[in-house]
């Protein structure tokens, strides 16, 4: 990603539709210094190679940027579905141990507090959209305030684990390091040499899925590509008008 981001700093990487479907876009650039703040306010938790940093969230900025952020300290990144038993959210925390969450809004941030004493893993519990006093956004400015640099993980170390739906049971946590994802998307982007830095996506496979993680937001973002997001099912065709994918 920062490569990716020195390459193509003025170009647009994220469209964010509102109610009505008008789309602001963010650069690389902006993307970018999101990531070096909230990598930087994780670190103050205490966040180390090794540990887990997850997220119960649509496809959005926010996820990217928790998602790399994590990576840059080498951690690994467990990402949820907002339309998930919290049940399966409690089993999957405990299941990865892991330390710190990201929730969409009040509404899920308080679901999983009436499970939280039963995390003893989960130490941190912040809000992107909401009214509490731990939020995203005041992490960044921590984060902003005592900049950290990244590492650069290694092929072998883990990446994500991308759980599987768990219809056969318990949902079962898939380890992917680095050099898999790494391959994957840059065996899709030689496969489809016309995906370059001026192709955008219109965003409906959920990140938390292997293939919309890998063919979209990794290979997009190595492209230089850019991507919109899609307000619900319900707005498919309109959203694709005005993203142009």
């Amino acid at each position: 990603i920062e490569e990716s981001i020195a390459r193509h700093a003025e170009r647009p990487l994220f469209g964010t539709p509102d109610p009505t479907g008008v789309y602001t876009w963010t650069t690389y650039g902006e993307i970018g210094r999101r990531i070096d703040d909230l990598r930087a306010g994780l670190a103050q938790l205490v966040v180390q190679p090794g540990d887990c940093v997850g997220i119960i969230a649509n496809n959005r900025v926010e996820w990217a940027v928790a998602a790399f952020a994590a990576y840059g300290l080498g951690a690994r990144f467990i990402p949820m579905y907002e339309k998930e038993l919290a049940k399966t959210w409690e089993f999957i925390i405990n299941d990865s141990g892991l330390k710190v969450l990201f929730a969409a809004n009040d509404k899920i941030s308080n679901q999983v507090v009436q499970f939280r004493s039963r995390t003893p893993n989960l130490e941190h519990l912040l809000v992107i959209d909401g009214d509490t006093t731990d939020t995203m956004a005041q992490l960044e400015e921590k984060g902003r305030q005592h900049p950290v640099a990244s590492i650069r993980p290694k092929p072998e170390d883990i990446a994500v684990l991308i759980y599987t739906s768990g219809t056969t049971g318990n949902p079962k946590g898939v380890l992917l390091s680095h050099g898999n994802l790494t391959s994957n998307f840059i065996a899709g982007g030689n496969l489809f040499p016309e995906i370059t830095h001026e192709s955008r996506s219109l965003s409906i496979l959920p990140w938390a899925h292997a293939y919309g993680f890998t063919a979209e937001l990794n290979n997009f973002t190595h492209r230089g590509a850019s991507i919109g997001f899609i307000r619900d099912v319900t707005t498919i065709a309109e959203d694709m008008a005005n993203v142009a994918p």
